[in-house]
């Protein structure tokens, strides 16, 4: 927790994300959309906000954060916690005995800490999760920033999921992970109008909700949003939360999605292949972002330079090597091929003299 500079006029709670707000779409971000789906329910006053544009740094190094009286305050839990803690936000779990509570936290768990990591492993570390990704957050950006900024992140988030447990894993276990939980969270369900099986929502649906609504609109068409749509319940579920806390936020995507066929997904082995030649022909100055790749650093301008200058001397010597070997050749009667050559180098100066 941080105090942040005095600019704002009023003392409205603002919950920062990264990359553009769209008023008809949830951001990407599970987290972020875990407390915008908490304000939405608690029925709070309060802002969701781009940090693109803003003096305010996260505390934390991570979206979300919030700022509430010229405080900023770090992580969606904490965060939430926090205001809880001191009257500003109601305590959606108020009455739930410690059992529930327990559950709650254990659901908490499997979504945020098991499921998620290899949800968002999905957008982040391969390729064709990045592109569609990088084009939902990044398309605001300047040109010139908008080809540098994006490298940088996903290196950085990569080499992040390089150091944690999931990211030892193979693409293939990692999709395992994210289909054995989904499973889990339907079973969870079941026919449950929310998680507790109460008629209200608590603390666990805003981690659920905000999961999926993470792939609604910009990321639909994902391995992850397929899993969740062979779930009808999930899919339900997702629509009723959306219709009564979010009803301006493209409710009827989901009526359509729901009854459409899921389609096959083509098989991952010729174009694993064709990866594997690729990789095998990497050229200097291609850097691969995914962790199990090779990395080849691109060539210096200045070892370049210092390259082609020592070829061009390597080269003038050898040249007067050769015709100081064909001009010895010349007066003892041998090497006939330097012969030659020393006649030829000695025609070319006369021209040379004549042109002169």
């Amino acid at each position: 927790m941080t105090t942040a500079p005095k600019r704002r006029d009023d003392d409205k709670l603002v919950i920062f994300t990264f990359g553009p707000v769209d008023p008809e779409d949830h951001t990407i971000s599970m987290y972020v959309n875990k407390a915008d789906t908490h304000m939405r329910i608690a029925k709070v006053d309060y802002e969701l906000q781009s940090c693109d544009n803003t003096v305010y740094k996260p505390p934390k190094g991570r979206i979300p954060f919030f700022l509430y009286e010229d405080t900023l305050i770090g992580d969606s839990t904490l965060g939430i916690r926090h205001f809880i803690d001191r009257g500003v936000v109601p305590d959606l779990d108020e009455g739930l005995t410690e059992e529930q509570k327990a559950t709650s936290l254990a659901y908490q768990c499997l979504i945020e800490d098991n499921l998620y990591p290899a949800w968002s492993w999905e957008r982040w570390v391969q390729d064709e999760g990045w592109q569609k990704l990088s084009a939902t957050i990044f398309a605001h950006l300047p040109i010139v920033v908008s080809t540098i900024v994006p490298y940088l992140l996903r290196r950085r988030v990569v080499a992040r999921y390089g150091e944690m447990d999931i990211g030892r894993h193979s693409p293939e276990e990692i999709m395992g992970i994210m289909r054995t939980d989904v499973k889990a969270l339907s079973v969870l369900l079941g026919d449950k109008e929310y998680m507790l099986g109460l008629d209200r929502p608590t603390t666990i649906d805003c981690s659920l909700f905000g999961l999926l609504a993470s792939n609604i609109g910009r990321l639909r068409d994902t391995a992850t949003q397929e899993e969740v749509n062979k779930y009808p319940n999930l899919v339900r579920y997702r629509n009723h939360m959306l219709s009564t806390f979010f009803p301006e936020r493209k409710q009827g995507f989901f009526d359509t999605m729901a009854q459409t066929p899921l389609k096959k997904r083509q098989s991952n082995a010729p174009k694993a292949k064709a990866q594997t030649k690729k990789q095998a022909e990497l050229k200097r100055g291609h850097r691969s972002l995914t962790f199990a790749d090779k990395v080849i650093a691109p060539k210096k301008a200045n070892a370049v330079r210092q390259a082609q200058i020592k070829k061009k001397l390597t080269g003038q010597i050898n040249k007067n090597i050769e015709r100081q070997m064909a001009t010895k050749a010349g007066a003892v009667g041998k090497l006939t091929i330097m012969k030659s050559l020393a006649e030829e180098a000695s025609a070319s100066k006369d021209r040379k003299k004549v042109d002169k």
